[in-house]
């Protein structure tokens, strides 16, 4: 066969014995913090004109603008005048024959060799969301409430919810009564403050593949589970800050007022500028709203009060600060909008006199919901490491350039089937157990909230987490797998009236807060979301209630009815309506898979097939079922020796060959 390899439009000049193997295994294309694409043997070209020209004479380190040798280069190689392999090439070494260069030694790689050189430490709040930010009001988290966005709110709460039809329950900044007794009064309900928001998964999948220039294919994200999947906004953004305005009728009152600045340099006279301390004082509209204050000199801050609510006030002694007091500015800064009248005073260092310069002003402050800020506090990669591990995906590069990704599953039901007894030989081959493994361990993060943390103390595992073990009464001789996940699992709470417990709602929430009813931060959460009518109070940006009909609520199972996937690996009880959950992550995706390698009659065969057509050569993918005589196979791995169209097979007995999408 003709072998030919090429750096971008130069073909290169080969050794005619040279044996140049391409390494291709299944269990690379299941890890993507590793290099999971093929590989070759390290091979060498001889040290021709062609080639010195090429690497340009690599050996000789006084060449200007030489090859660089610490970078892959793109390549191609051919087989029988086809592309066979895109990816790329990396020199080694040169070897020198009596002070005269003989051959280059070179590997090669595939398209990708590894993502998390990609992308590095990066996390996800390093990805652009921009598009996705709003006004943070509480009519748009009430809009996104109602209905699915790709940025969406559910009962995610930061405060318990009780629904108490008598109104008795004591309403405090950990818990809530949610009951809609027909009033705007404000002394009960949900506030936006109380709620997540979440994402779609598929929107953060755009961001990366913009971010670092990668095209994944569509077969898994598209697909319905991973298309209704979102992922919780657990970080926190930066408050908004608005500056306090001063009416510019100050200036007749205190000469030392310039617009919104006071003591502003040229202004007022030398004994009017005599200052013992600066004050902001500050009402807001809404009492309940956590906010801070902060007053500037020189655009240095000087003085701060933070979580404050209600009215509050802040002064600043001339005395606690090293320079005099110039260019004071008065801030107000809140996650959410704030309504508030100020007073900004200044009292002057004199027995007598005492001048204020008093500013009033009605101001609303309207931040935005920053998606990025907001985005879990995990690296890029451990996020795509953990959606790779939860659904048994696979990536494979292409020869165009995308990445193919799919679960296992339907990857090997993709493949094609060859029939190669015709070159095999079948007289002298080996059959080995391979890895033995003894059990396999499925786990999300440790459990912080309440419901979750008392789960696993009644259990002894965690809701959602899986501890498969084969059923033999001997000893099995191997170890386990251990799947640790960067996400963690909650433990949902059907709303039921406090004072009738057959007053079931239709209002499903996860509480975040551990057992001492103290708020905790979630680690990366995984759930669905499902629009459902619902009755109960909310507290809107005019500290009135109002009622919300339909909301949205958080699940592990989708769709609502008769449901297809979950987001646990045990087979767990529903906490929506009590039914269990079968159709988990283990049996959806890894099922088929793990009892295959768990099985007793699992054996590993190593056969050499020669002389093989290029033309199977050329479309041999690790999907594809092997047929031996009456036995069929799946491939573990194959190296393909470009020289001569001999492969060498490692291969597992599969008798339930399913190639059906």
């Amino acid at each position: 066969m003709i072998t030919a390899i090429y750096i971008g439009t130069e073909r290169l000049d080969l050794f005619e014995d040279e044996n140049i193997v391409i390494k291709s295994n299944v269990s690379k294309i299941s890890d993507i913090t590793k290099v999971f694409t093929d590989t070759s043997n390290t091979f060498t070209v001889p040290a021709t004109d062609v080639n010195n020209d090429i690497f340009k004479h690599w050996y000789n380190p006084n060449i200007v603008n030489g090859f660089d040798a610490r970078k892959k280069v793109p390549s191609v190689i051919e087989l029988g005048g086809l592309n066979f392999k895109v990816g790329q090439i990396q020199l080694n070494k040169v070897d020198t024959k009596q002070g005269i260069p003989y051959s280059y030694s070179l590997d090669y790689f595939g398209n990708l060799v590894a993502l998390k050189d990609l992308v590095g430490n990066d996390k996800l709040t390093d990805l652009d969301m921009s598009s996705f930010n709003f006004n943070y009001t509480s009519t748009e988290v009430i809009n996104r409430l109602k209905n699915i966005f790709n940025v969406s709110f559910s009962l995610l709460s930061k405060r318990r919810l009780l629904y108490d039809s008598t109104n008795t329950v004591e309403i405090n900044d950990k818990q809530t009564n949610i009951y809609w007794d027909g009033t705007t009064s404000n002394i009960n309900g949900v506030r936006i403050t109380d709620l997540y928001g979440s994402i779609k998964q598929n929107a953060i999948i755009s961001a990366i593949q913009t971010k670092y220039n990668l095209t994944f294919s569509t077969d898994f994200f598209n697909a319905t589970d991973f298309n209704n999947q979102f992922l919780t906004l657990t970080g926190t953004d930066e408050y908004t800050s608005v500056q306090v305005p001063l009416t510019t009728s100050l200036e007749t009152v205190d000469n030392t007022v310039n617009g919104n600045t006071m003591l502003a340099e040229g202004f007022g006279g030398s004994s009017e500028r005599v200052t013992y301390s600066i004050q902001l004082f500050v009402y807001p509209v809404d009492p309940t709203i956590t906010y801070s204050i902060y007053i500037k000199s020189d655009g240095v801050i000087v003085g701060q009060k933070d979580n404050l609510v209600g009215n509050s006030s802040i002064e600043v002694l001339q005395s606690e600060i090293e320079t005099q007091f110039n260019n004071v500015t008065y801030w107000v800064a809140s996650d959410l909008p704030i309504n508030f009248n100020a007073d900004s005073l200044r009292l002057r260092q004199s027995s007598s006199v005492n001048r204020s310069a008093f500013a009033s002003g009605l101001v609303a402050n309207t931040p935005i919901f920053d998606v990025s800020k907001r985005m879990p506090d995990i690296k890029v990669i451990d996020y795509l490491k953990g959606l790779f591990q939860i659904s048994k995906l696979i990536v494979i590069p292409q020869k165009d350039g995308t990445i193919y990704v799919d679960s296992l599953d339907q990857y090997y039901r993709k493949g094609n089937l060859y029939d190669l007894s015709d070159y095999i030989d079948v007289s002298a081959y080996e059959v080995s157990r391979g890895d033995i493994f003894s059990g396999i361990n499925y786990k999300f993060q440790e459990p912080q909230t309440i419901l979750a943390k008392e789960f696993k103390r009644q259990n002894n595992i965690a809701y959602g987490d899986l501890e498969y073990k084969i059923n033999d009464e001997d000893f099995i001789d191997g170890g386990s797998i251990a799947f640790d996940l960067p996400f963690e699992n909650m433990v949902y709470e059907r709303i039921v009236d406090v004072n009738d417990s057959e007053n079931v709602r239709q209002v499903q929430y996860g509480l975040v807060q551990d057992e001492n009813l103290d708020f905790v931060t979630l680690k990366p959460h995984i759930h669905y979301i499902h629009n459902l009518p619902s009755s109960y109070k909310f507290i809107n940006d005019a500290n009135l209630g109002e009622w919300i009909s339909t909301s949205n609520i958080p699940a592990l199972t989708y769709p609502r009815f008769a449901y297809l996937y979950s987001l646990t690996f045990g087979n767990e009880f529903n906490t929506y309506d009590g039914s269990l959950v079968t159709n988990s992550l283990f049996f959806n995706y890894h099922k088929d898979y793990i009892e295959r390698i768990f099985s007793e009659k699992k054996r590993e065969y190593n056969f050499k097939a020669k002389d093989l057509p290029t033309s199977v050569i050329l479309q041999l993918q690790l999907n594809d079922v092997i047929q031996i005589k009456e036995d069929y196979y799946r491939i573990e791995s194959f190296d393909v020796n470009t020289s001569n169209n001999n492969v060498d097979f490692k291969l597992i007995n599969d008798r339930n060959v399913n190639i059906i999408p």
